[in-house]
């Protein structure tokens, strides 16, 4: 499962994940970690959601990939690699609904996003 985290881990980390400046401040929203409400930024990539927590100023990118559809609930269930600026690096499952991914790390950390309208842009 670490082997698949490293090329995204690059990507984030070499800075390749460059947001246009029209994106650059987006709304601030109410995000959870472990229960707790906290103020951030969410912007929405393919596939990923990059948040900036606004308590510390850190920057997690949340990358879902092979998800796989719940139809009784309504849901997706992704593994997610969940990438840290410092270059940490954890994995754990998200389930995408109508109300924002709900993300359990294998560290026992839990993360719930709202949800928000895709960022989609031109290079």
């Amino acid at each position: 499962m670490i082997t698949r985290l490293i090329p995204i881990a690059t990507f984030f980390l070499v800075g390749c994940l460059g947001v246009p400046p029209a994106l650059s401040q987006p709304e601030i929203q109410t995000c959870y970690f472990n229960g707790q409400e906290e103020p951030c930024t969410v912007i929405r990539l393919p596939d990923a959601y990059q948040v900036t927590w606004l308590t510390d100023g850190k920057v997690v990118l949340y990358s879902f990939f092979n998800c796989v559809g719940i139809p009784e609930q309504a849901i997706d269930r992704c593994p997610v690699a969940i990438v840290e600026q410092n270059g940490r690096l954890s994995a754990g499952v998200a389930m995408l609904g109508g109300r924002g991914p709900s993300i359990t790390s294998d560290n026992g950390n839990s993360t719930s996003l709202p949800l928000v309208a895709p960022a989609y842009y031109e290079y």
